[in-house]
């Protein structure tokens, strides 16, 4: 009998210490690309972030980015998004709203025994569509093109 109570302690302490925990995987971001303008329409970029619900009325932070050397037709911004935001960018005459990033939502489930050990899987979360304009768009990703994933806006 006490061999067995004994038994049914251990069990009970070892089962008390497995932790059970979700993270959500890491999320890509995307650059933005302006394809089309000429070198001095997109070398200057307000950026404008807000909170994610489309309103683009509670302003998070915002930043200013400019390029010294004009590229070739498509100019790399330097300008990074990412899902949980909505996104202003402005260029003299015109803004651009980008918003409702989607990623595939991935969480990894953490079963350890031990609830010290801390040591997260490594797993990714693809973004998958944004919304441009109100337009919504897909991300490419390895479809054959040469496009890196990005939010491309054209002229």
């Amino acid at each position: 009998m006490r061999l067995l109570y004994l038994s049914l302690l251990l069990l009970l302490f070892i089962s008390a210490c497995q932790c059970h925990d979700n993270y959500k995987c890491s999320t890509e971001m995307l650059q933005v690309y302006f394809v089309g303008f000429a070198p001095g329409e997109a070398d200057t970029v307000t950026i404008k972030r807000y909170a994610n619900d489309g309103t683009y009325t509670q302003l998070i932070d915002s930043s200013v980015k400019w390029r010294d050397t004009p590229g070739s037709d498509t100019l790399f911004s330097g300008i990074f998004v990412e899902e949980g935001y909505d996104y202003a960018l402005s260029l003299p005459g015109y803004t651009y709203k980008i918003s409702d990033i989607k990623s595939e939502g991935k969480y990894y489930e953490n079963i350890k025994h031990g609830c010290s050990d801390k040591t997260l899987p490594l797993c990714f979360n693809r973004l998958v569509s944004y919304r441009l304009d109100a337009a919504e768009h897909n991300v490419q990703h390895n479809s054959g093109n040469t496009e890196v994933p990005g939010i491309y806006i054209t002229k």
